[in-house]
């Protein structure tokens, strides 16, 4: 335990607490550590959220499936992070989606009684979760407008154009065609072929991860 202090302070939910007194507040609750191999299921979609896994070592990514059976990446999860914080508390605290692992992780794991003892004990705690909840909930509310583009095209815009623009109107991409095609739900070799055809038509230049948007009213046409 004393050797995960230094991952867990960097957890939004203990940031700024002291870790004295972190020590302290964790020997109040029951903890629980749990290790998961490469490809193995850490949350399952539709089970029941009743305690927080917080990824100490590692990295994982959230899935969803459709009714159709089309599993479509959602996002990676590196650690030091909190899994899914904002289910914890809902109403229908059921996981809308699976969490993998996309190498060997190692989790802690911490029961919803015991995150609202450590609230009660300390107020700055209280304050950190409900700020990573209010952020989350933005940043889902994100992902829906996402969504809602229909065509792969439509996608790699909104990606492209919400990258932070660099020297010379460069913006570098923080993910690979692989994982760009997993975000989207598509599959590799149709998100290249879009991307070679808006090269072909002088609407973007790329090289590697590097892109320059050459005709930006013509990319979200």
């Amino acid at each position: 335990m004393i050797g995960h202090f230094s991952r867990l302070k960097r957890v939004g939910l203990f940031s700024d607490i002291p870790e004295a007194d972190l020590s302290l507040l964790l020997q109040r609750i029951p903890l629980t550590e749990k290790k998961y191999i490469k490809g193995q299921s850490i949350l399952h979609q539709g089970a029941e959220y009743t305690r927080l896994y917080i990824l100490l070592y590692g990295t994982c990514y959230g899935e969803i499936t459709d009714i159709t059976g089309k599993t479509i990446k959602v996002e990676d999860f590196h650690a030091p992070t909190m899994l899914a914080p904002a289910v914890l508390f809902a109403s229908q605290n059921t996981m809308p989606g699976s969490v993998v692992a996309k190498r060997e992780c190692e989790v802690m794991i911490i029961d919803k009684s015991s995150i609202l003892t450590l609230c009660s004990l300390n107020t700055r705690i209280l304050k950190n979760l409900l700020n990573l909840v209010s952020n989350k909930f933005v940043f889902i509310s994100g992902k829906l407008a996402f969504f809602s583009f229909k065509t792969i095209k439509e996608k790699l815009a909104n990606y492209l154009l919400g990258l932070p623009e660099q020297t010379g109107g460069q913006r570098t991409m923080a993910h690979s065609m692989e994982e760009l095609a997993d975000f989207f739900g598509v599959t590799r070799p149709s998100l290249s072929r879009v991307v070679a055809e808006l090269v072909q038509q002088g609407i973007i230049e790329r090289r590697g991860k590097k892109v320059i948007l050459k005709d930006k009213t013509r990319l979200v046409k």
